[in-house]
């Protein structure tokens, strides 16, 4: 899933300042499927000491966590992209947006 995300986002949204760049698109994107439930649930079950299923749980949820970044990685392969087009459109708009309000300050 995450593979498409980052594929669509990169393709659609690389060059587009107007947006801030494809890294703040697919963010929400991507939000609802970070494993916040298994990783509190870890969390809760090792402070009550069931030292094995929180430590399952939480291997897991971490293992979740990391086929997302593989998955954004692989699409920015599959995309012909570098991993710079996350953030370069957004750095560029920033800075553009700082000089305009530097010349614009009295």
């Amino acid at each position: 899933m995450s593979t498409a995300v980052s594929v669509v986002t990169i393709e659609l949204f690389a060059n587009d300042p107007a947006h801030g760049g494809p890294v703040l698109l697919m963010l929400p994107a991507l939000f609802c499927f970070i494993p916040g439930d298994y990783l509190s649930a870890a969390t809760a079950e090792l402070a009550a000491g069931l030292i094995t299923t929180g430590a399952i749980r939480l291997v897991h949820s971490l293992f979740l966590l990391v086929q997302m970044y593989v998955g954004v990685l692989l699409g920015v392969l599959f995309a012909g992209a570098s991993p710079h087009a996350f953030f370069d459109v957004a750095a560029h708009s920033d800075h553009a947006g700082a000089q305009r309000n530097r010349k614009a300050a009295p």
